[in-house]
Parts: C-alpha cells; structure tokens; sequence
C-alpha cells in the first residue's frame, strides 16, 4: 500500500570532525595540557556539527512547510507527486535540498536520509532525519516531519510542566463560574516524543485514583498515577490477533500510526473496565480477575465496523457508536459487512440499533439527570441531542452544536474537530473541537474556548474531587486543566 522512497546525501569532503580527530591522536599522551585542550575543540566541533544539522533539518521542513497543501494541521504535502495540479510548484525538492545544502561538506559530521511514503498517489507521509558519523553528537540524531519540530532520537516523555496561565476565549459570563481567571494547562506526559502516540479514551477510575487511556498505535491502555508515573494497564488492548489487522493507517502530525488498539474506555457500574477493541471491532469487559468477555462483536450475523465511544446509564444499559473510521478505506473498505455506521444499545443481552442516520457517529455521552443523549457526527461536525425514553432507545434527535464553519481557517487549515465529549453536573457539554475545550450550555450556547497547544480527541473529569479535566491528543499528549466545577465520571 505504501511506497518508500529514500534519498541520501553524504558530505563529500573530508568532515572537519574526522580532520580534527586524526590530527590530535599523534598529540603524545604526556601532552596533557594539549590532550585537555584537544578534547575542547572536538567537543567544539561536535556541537558545530549538531547544530549544522538542525539547521539543515529546519531549512528543508520550513521549504517543505513553505509550499504545503494542509490537509489537516500538521499535515503538509508539497511533493513533485503535488507540483502543478493541487499546489504551486515547489523550488526545491527535499532530495535536492538535501544535496545543495549538504553536498559541499561545509556542514558535516551528519548523514541526512530523506524519506517519503506513498499512499493513493498522495504523499502521506516524509520525515527527514540527520545520523551522526562515526560518532559525531555523542550518537544523538535529529528528525523532523510534518509537525514541523526537530526532535532528538533520545528524548524522554515530559514530566509535568506548568505552562504558565493559559488563553481562554470567553464569550460569555457564565464561564467564570466553570473557567477559574488563572487557569493552567499542564502537560503531564507526551508519549508522542517518544512513541509515536495517538491518545484517546481517557476514564478516572475512582477506586484506586488513577487514569487509564488508551494509546491506540501501541495497542495498550496505559495507567497514569498523580506522581506522574505512566504504566502500562492492559496489552494487547485492542488487537489480540495473529495475522494483518484491518485497522487504518495515518499520520497523526508527528508520524504514521496504525490504529490497532483500543479508543474509548469506561467504568461499568459493577467497577469493572470496559473499552472499544478497534482492532478486534469488538466491545470488550474486563472481568476482575483478568479475563476478557466480549459484549458485542456483531449485529444480525454481521461484524462490527469499528466501535470508538461508549457510556453506561446509571441502570446498566450500554451505548455505543459504531463509526467505518478504524477500517483503512473507511465506508468504501472491502471487509466493511454493516452497511451503515450506528449507535447502538445493549441491554439485557440485546443489541439493537438506535439510529442509523448519522454518517460519522463520534463521541457520545448522557446528561447527568439521564434525560438526554449527545452523539457527534463527525461528518458533518455536529452535535446531535436526543431524548432519552423510559425503554432506553433516544428520539427526537436535534442538532445541539454545529461547528462545520468552524474548524476550517479560510485557507483550510484544520483548526481541530468534534471528537469526544463530557459533561459536568450542571449539564455544561465539554467537547474536543476548534483550538481547545468548547464549554456548552445545556442550553446549547457556546460560552468559550480553553485554547490547548495541540489537537485535542477526548476529555475526561478526574481527581478525588472530579474537577480536574484531562485531555488526550491527535499527537499523544496527556494535558490536565483543573476547573471550578465537578464533573460527571462513570
């Protein structure tokens, strides 16, 4: 499916490193002041040679950037594939980039490889990284890709950081009583660094004080604990197969990730973890001691699409949607067997459709009176509210929040989109979408924006008093923002 293309390119000359290196080992070892003095200028030259290299990478990103057609933020393709029908030509490719920036030995110590993989004809995916020779930069290297960072092949997951006071969009009074006026956004991990992560499904588990969330290309729920310790809870999670998983490639901004594991996890009101299996296209329970039953694999003989979100009602009954988005070519996927993409019931044993109108059913999630149900549909980038009956099937669907002017910028840089949700217990809606956290009234006013430094996917309202809201992300982030009201958790 993917075609790889590389391209090298070596300085020519002799690099100054090795030069340096040569000429000091015929120093006598008695020359101790000049040993000491030697190893400065190599060191020297080494941090020449680093820095040499991240600028060569920001050189060849921001000319890439430069000429980029965006997808979606962080996704940029300016490829000769690209030249002349969706995008200006580019001046440079990134391989003749590589050479005349690097091809006359002034900057040395590093060999640079460019990479490109191919997807539909479209390039989908390109990274550009800088290996150090013969032991140049201590055996560090660079890489950098779509994200637009230079980031270290020895880089470990952030411990929590205080970002300072965070930007709100408050468009209405009645934030101030959610949104404190110094509220932070703390970044407790970014699996992504190191990972390749995508996070989602974040749920607080009460007994015990602790988070678990599912990073999907590792295939794991992982446990994050309040002294900052990541673990993981539960392997495979969300593919327990041998042989290729059907699950969708992507590029997440930051690398190409396969979407194997689990998404969404929740709490069942007898303690025990429940989790949508993307790769396995299965709901699954994890019994207490261990073992795994599946709740729901199939509807009328039929598998499953690709389950994403799930909620409990307070009397058991389990909801679900059931978008074709986990599958690699979505609706048009040859081993799709449902012909509609639902939200769907359990209860008693019984699976049954709720409703098969919405084309991309999303994240969803009940009022805190049990009153009303939320569902997205991410095609449309709406928010659906349903009445709840007494038999627990929804009607009289409405749309609640509608942000398809939204997430787009006029030149059609994706700003963010509707992905998970939560609610507070004053039935305030808090969801993923354009630049951060939208707070929505039970009324369906948007009364403001928390702005998050990367693309958010599913929130979730923890700590022992539940106003802490977590938030997973696109490129595997783990934030945290704590709030002035509590929030609804399973």
């Amino acid at each position: 499916m993917f075609e790889n293309v590389r391209y090298k390119s070596t300085a020519r000359k002799i690099p100054v490193f090795l030069a340096l290196l040569f000429a000091f080992c015929t120093i006598p070892p008695a020359h101790a002041q000049g040993a000491a003095k030697r190893n400065e200028v190599v060191t020297d030259a080494v941090a020449e040679s680093q820095a040499a290299a991240i600028a060569s990478l920001r050189t060849i990103n921001i000319a890439e950037m430069t000429y980029a057609v965006t997808y979606m933020r962080g996704y940029s393709s300016t490829l000769t594939a690209l030249a002349g029908s969706t995008a200006d030509p580019p001046k440079y490719t990134a391989a003749a980039l590589i050479d005349s920036e690097l091809g006359s030995g002034v900057k040395n110590g590093y060999t640079f490889t460019y990479t490109t993989l191919v997807s539909g004809g479209r390039p989908s995916l390109y990274t550009v990284t800088a290996k150090p020779v013969n032991g140049a930069g201590n055996g560090n290297f660079y890489f950098t890709d779509q994200s637009g960072m230079i980031r270290q092949n020895n880089a470990q997951p952030a411990t929590v950081q205080d970002s300072g006071v965070s930007k709100v969009i408050r468009l209405d009074p009645a934030l101030d009583d959610v949104v404190p006026a110094d509220v932070h956004v703390e970044v407790l991990a970014d699996l992504g660094l190191t990972r390749g992560s995508l996070t989602e499904g974040p749920v607080w588990v009460r007994k015990g004080g602790y988070l678990l969330f599912s990073d999907i290309p590792a295939n794991a729920i992982d446990k994050w604990t309040p002294d900052g310790a990541i673990s993981v809870f539960l392997t495979p999670s969300g593919y327990t197969g041998t042989g290729p998983s059907e699950s969708k490639w992507t590029h997440n901004g930051r690398a190409l990730v396969h979407l194997i594991g689990s998404v969404a996890t929740t709490i069942d009101p007898q303690g025990r973890v429940v989790f949508c299996a993307q790769g396995d296209r299965t709901i699954v329970r994890l019994e207490n001691d261990g073992r795994r039953t599946v709740l729901a694999d199939r509807y009328e003989g039929k598998r499953l699409n690709s389950p994403n979100d799930l909620v409990y009602k307070s009397d058991g009954a389990l909801y679900f949607t059931d978008p074709y988005s986990g599958l690699q070519d979505g609706d048009k996927d040859p081993k799709r067997e449902l012909p509609f993409a639902g939200i769907f019931l359990l209860k008693d044993g019984k699976l049954q459709v709720l409703d098969k109108s919405l084309k991309l059913p999303n994240g969803l999630v009940l009022s805190p009176d049990e009153k009303y149900f939320y569902a997205i549909d991410s095609a449309k980038s709406h928010i659906i509210r349903y009445r709840i009956l007494p038999d627990d099937t929804i009607a009289d669907g409405q749309v609640f929040l509608d942000v398809s002017k939204e997430h787009l910028t006029a030149d059609g840089t994706d700003r963010g989109e509707l992905d998970g949700m939560k609610v507070d217990r004053l039935g305030n809606v808090y969801t993923s979408g354009p630049d951060g956290v939208w707070i929505i009234s039970p009324e369906g006013k948007h009364l403001g924006t928390i702005v998050t430094p990367t693309r958010i996917c599913n929130p979730a309202f923890g700590d022992s008093d539940g106003k802490a809201l977590y938030l997973t992300t696109h490129t595997g982030e783990l934030y945290r923002v704590r709030l002035k009201i509590e929030g609804v958790r399973p």
